[in-house]
């Protein structure tokens, strides 16, 4: 797609979202667009608000996230990455891996990498399991945690 085309893919863009402004997808081939026409400051915000629009979209999270780090946005990019991980876990580290390994020559994929592994190794793991309330005689409750950890085990607490 040259500058044209991405012109045009940009205003067909705004013009769905003056039709529906929490429509994913065009939040999305705004983002495309930006980037095409070399406006990548630009773009990460159409990304991130695909994101929004669509949280399992981990390809608008990981662009997002990722032209986030390029504009050095200081936090912000640790920020979207939360979310996305909260959200998508695996699949948005997938995505995060796939849209590293499509910058350019130039961009500091071994930087990043190192960086990402580092963040990875802070996420403790996720612990599986539920809550209960159960009513008691008295009209009370009890509160049952139901879990994998180990260490926790299943145990019953008064609030």
């Amino acid at each position: 797609m040259g500058s044209v085309e991405h012109s045009e893919a940009a205003k067909c863009a705004d013009d769905a979202l003056q039709l529906d402004a929490l429509c994913g997808v065009a939040w999305f081939n705004l983002g495309v667009a930006h980037n095409g026409l070399g406006e990548n400051e630009l773009g990460g915000v159409p990304f991130l608000m695909a994101a929004l629009c669509q949280p399992g979209d981990v390809e608008a999270w990981s662009n997002a996230f990722v032209l986030a780090l390029a504009a050095d946005s200081g936090n912000v990019p640790w920020r979207i990455f939360s979310v996305a991980y909260r959200l998508n876990e695996e699949r948005f580290i997938q995505a995060l891996i796939n849209t590293a390994l499509e910058q350019p020559p130039e961009w500091p994929r071994e930087a990043f990498f190192e960086q990402l592994d580092r963040v990875l190794g802070q996420i403790p793991p996720k612990r599986r399991g539920f809550t209960m309330r159960l009513l008691d005689d008295e009209g009370g409750y009890e509160t049952l945690e139901i879990t994998d950890d180990p260490e926790q085990g299943p145990a019953a607490e008064e609030p």
